[in-house]
């Protein structure tokens, strides 16, 4: 069996553990918010949304369990290791992802496609809110870039040409994102089965292709973007940077500008910033630039024949 077939495998039995743990890990956020009401607000999840985090974080531990299986046998193999100054390898992609989308914010602004004004209450808040959206941002790049471009592309690279894996991940990152069981009835009482029954909900959007069809176009060239930064740099840090950023600048957008539906939606998309034309040229452009700034290393081969 490849590592591609193995880790297909061990994204499976990581689901079905999951729709056995989400369940007992929502009883126990809600047992937490009764006894601490202060915490009631914060920890205010929709089983949804439980369910999805679950469902990373058991698929993290079982790839982890499973490495050797997938031949990732260090850290190094999934980017962690081995790369020439991290720090600014994160905090240049970490620039590019929020500059690139407060740009694109601001041409929405101009052409009305976003309102702008001061939607928070005061200068605690505000501070508040864009320290949230920071950790935020870090949080989730660290563990889906670990998860997708760590340990989902390196097991594809293992068997698979490089164009080929980055090209399924990218499609298997977009196609994850609309997981979504918003609209499954909450239940009255303690449901172990709960997990089980979100699936069916969790695959429900795929059902209507030309809805998700915008939106997946957008992930799947983020995919890309993610994926040929990993290939271009060693590393996994450029890649964090640039998802930490672009995910900061969604989070912290309602601060200051509302959206707009309805202006030119196939342009600057259906009120998020990946799902219409404009977003896919920005992804296409920041693709273009990284290729740019970060050149293919040659073959050694080649690098001693011309300096002979």
């Amino acid at each position: 069996m490849q590592p591609y077939q193995r880790l297909a495998v061990v994204l499976l039995l990581s689901l079905l553990a999951s729709c056995i743990v989400a369940p007992w890990a929502a009883l126990g956020i809600d047992l937490i918010r009764g006894a601490c009401p202060a915490l009631d607000e914060a920890l205010d999840f929709p089983f949804d949304r439980v369910m999805r985090r679950v469902v990373l974080i058991v698929s993290v531990l079982f790839l982890v369990a499973w490495r050797r299986r997938l031949e990732i046998v260090s850290l190094a193999s999934v980017g962690l290791r081995g790369a020439d100054g991290p720090a600014p390898l994160f905090l240049r992609g970490w620039l590019a992802g929020a500059g690139a989308l407060a740009a694109m914010l601001l041409v929405m602004a101009r052409y009305g496609a976003r309102i702008p004004g001061l939607y928070f209450s005061g200068s605690g808040e505000l501070l508040f809110e864009v320290g949230k959206a920071f950790l935020t941002g870090v949080v989730v790049a660290i563990i889906e870039e670990i998860f997708f471009r760590g340990f989902v592309l390196q097991a594809c690279l293992r068997t698979l040409p490089a164009a080929v894996s980055v090209v399924a991940m990218s499609a298997f990152f977009a196609i994850v994102h609309f997981f979504n069981a918003s609209d499954m009835p909450a239940p009255a009482a303690f449901d172990p089965l709960l997990g089980f029954k979100a699936l069916a909900y969790f695959f429900a959007p795929l059902c209507s292709p030309a809805e998700v069809l915008p939106g997946f176009v957008g992930l799947f060239l983020f995919g890309l973007l993610l994926g040929a930064s990993v290939l271009r740099t060693g590393s996994l840090y450029l890649a964090m940077g640039l998802h930490a950023g672009c995910v900061f600048g969604i989070k912290a957008e309602g601060l200051l500008l509302n959206r707009a539906k309805g202006v030119a939606p196939w342009f600057f998309g259906d009120g998020r910033v990946v799902t219409g034309v404009f977003g896919w040229i920005v992804l296409l452009g920041l693709l273009w630039a990284m290729r740019r700034a970060h050149p293919a290393p040659r073959p050694r081969g080649r690098e001693e024949g011309g300096a002979a």
